[in-house]
């Protein structure tokens, strides 16, 4: 037998074959192409979806606009950072040359215990008129009595709570006189609080988590700030590492979504 009519008669026979599987299995083919789809869609949708989470995650350093963060050794990030550094390095700091505007942040993660609800919260203590505080009020007015505070639009849809009503915060009851505005984040939500009831909530006096510093020369102040003894890390940094700690929760979970589409749309 000829081999070389041989190869092309299998080769025309491959050619209709796959034809046949098209036509023979129409279903298996469109529900693999709108698999494949949905999970492109789902990348765009997600990607879309976590430039929203960027927004929410940074929202604080984008509001207050400090140049610098001072804090506890070690501390690289506002969120997922502890720190504790005594209350007078402020005035430290202020005396810095170039140092244009100072402000202490009483800053610390919490699930309060609020009328058997437990909410995902970050506290934020401050000095009232000062970078820190509420930068958007939504309802009634950002605290000013060490027994008042602010909560998030989350805060307040997940527990009840309005204006003029008391909450126990750890065993401290205060008054909700606002709902802050532009104070959540995907999951938890700002509660805003002078800085002295920050301190009694927590269990820190004479303490501060991070001393907010605005600087015509941050490169300069830093290097001063740095001779002195104090651990100074740039807005910059602080933004990027909380990002970070978003992306290393919200990228494997997003990977995971996209691998189980795409896997739906190869195997149907």
């Amino acid at each position: 037998m000829d081999r070389t009519g041989e190869r092309r008669r299998s080769a025309s026979a491959a050619v209709p074959l796959g034809r046949r599987l098209l036509v023979d299995r129409p279903r298996r083919l469109v529900l693999s192409l709108v698999g494949v789809g949905l999970a492109l869609m789902l990348v765009l949708v997600l990607d879309g979806i976590s430039a929203g989470v960027d927004q929410r995650v940074t929202v604080f350093e984008d509001q207050v606009g400090a140049d610098l963060y001072v804090a506890q050794p070690g501390t690289r990030s506002f969120l997922g950072g502890t720190s504790l550094v005594p209350a007078a390095t402020e005035a430290a700091v202020a005396a810095t040359p170039g140092v244009a505007w100072t402000a202490p942040v009483r800053a610390a993660f919490s699930v309060p215990m609020v009328d058997g609800v437990r909410v995902p919260s970050f506290l934020v203590g401050f000095e009232p008129g000062r970078p820190g505080a509420p930068w958007s009020v939504a309802d009634g007015r950002a605290p000013a009595a060490d027994t008042e505070i602010a909560v998030g639009h989350q805060f307040a849809a997940r527990t009840g709570v309005g204006v003029g009503d008391e909450v126990d915060l750890f065993g401290h009851p205060m008054t909700v006189v606002g709902i802050a505005g532009d104070a959540d984040m995907v999951l938890a939500s700002f509660v805003f609080m002078t800085h002295a009831a920050a301190e009694t909530v927590l269990g820190s006096p004479d303490t501060t988590s991070f001393v907010l510093v605005g600087a015509d020369d941050p490169a300069a102040v830093a290097a001063s700030l740095d001779a002195a003894g104090l651990h100074v890390v740039p807005a910059a940094t602080i933004r990027a590492n909380d990002l970070a700690m978003k992306g290393q929760a919200y990228t494997a979970a997003v990977g995971l979504l996209v691998a189980i589409a795409f896997g739906a749309g190869t195997i149907v």
